[in-house]
């Protein structure tokens, strides 16, 4: 008998221990879910920094701004093209930036946050952007009507050193929360993102009106088409043509 209470309360103890480690493990196991998160959200964040490496043109923007008595504002000017002289009418122009886009589509802003690249020599901008049409969809990652998408952008503005700084970039104006726009977009792959690298492919919609992102010069097919629905139809009905067809053999 005594044998018997004696692996009673052996067994009763043991239970006991393990219903008041469970807690304790559940909480590591918390610790540790919140400490691989927090690695995640950094390692997608140095990803992105990641994008724009090397694209600044000025000295590092952090010892700028310690040195400036106020606000700092960085200017990247246009680049020199090669200008088109005889352009191809708008459905062939409107192919070939379909073509070389990962994706078109039309949406709306949520919100944004600008960040300095990792040798704190450019900014550039994370957006949140709420699809509304997809124009082209992207085959590695096809994308939803209504999805929220990742879009990286030149240019952008941090605070440094108790100061604004602003890096504007001429081909790339800034992109505004709460405004829709028609974008052209490049797939980055490996941060689940996209950037809006074509500086001819990025429009504000206001109203019927479609205004272009960019000081640079642009084809005059595509410089004189200012309607928004027009220039919607034309890139839906450009990008379904096959990029491989003779798009221009047959606008002759």
């Amino acid at each position: 008998m005594n044998k018997l209470v004696i692996a009673l309360l052996m067994i009763m103890f043991s239970i006991g221990e393990s219903a008041i480690r469970l807690p304790l493990s559940s909480q590591e196991n918390a610790k540790g879910d919140r400490s691989d998160a927090a690695r995640r959200k950094e390692a997608a964040c140095k990803r992105s920094r990641s994008v724009y490496q090397g694209r600044g043109q000025f000295q590092n923007l952090r010892e700028a701004a310690r040195e400036s008595t106020g606000d700092l504002y960085v200017t990247a000017e246009v680049g020199y093209k090669f200008v088109v002289i005889n352009p191809p009418p708008l459905p062939v122009l409107l192919n070939r930036m379909a073509c070389d886009a990962d994706a078109v589509v039309v949406g709306t802003i949520k919100s944004k946050a600008s960040q300095l690249t990792e040798d704190e020599a450019f900014i550039f901008t994370e957006h949140q952007m709420t699809v509304e049409e997809v124009l082209k969809d992207n085959a590695a990652a096809p994308i939803r009507k209504g999805s929220n998408i990742k879009v990286a952008r030149m240019g952008g503005t941090v605070r440094l050193d108790d100061k604004n700084v602003t890096y504007l970039h001429k081909e790339f104006k800034p992109l505004t929360v709460a405004n829709r726009y028609l974008l052209f977009l490049q797939f980055v792959s490996d941060k689940n993102s996209y950037t809006a690298s074509e500086s001819q492919g990025s429009f504000l919609l206001l109203g019927n009106e479609a205004i272009t992102l960019t000081e640079e010069q642009l084809p005059e097919s595509l410089a004189r088409e200012k309607n928004a629905t027009s220039l919607i139809t034309g890139v839906r009905d450009a990008a379904a043509i096959p990029c491989d067809s003779n798009t221009e053999g047959s606008n002759k």
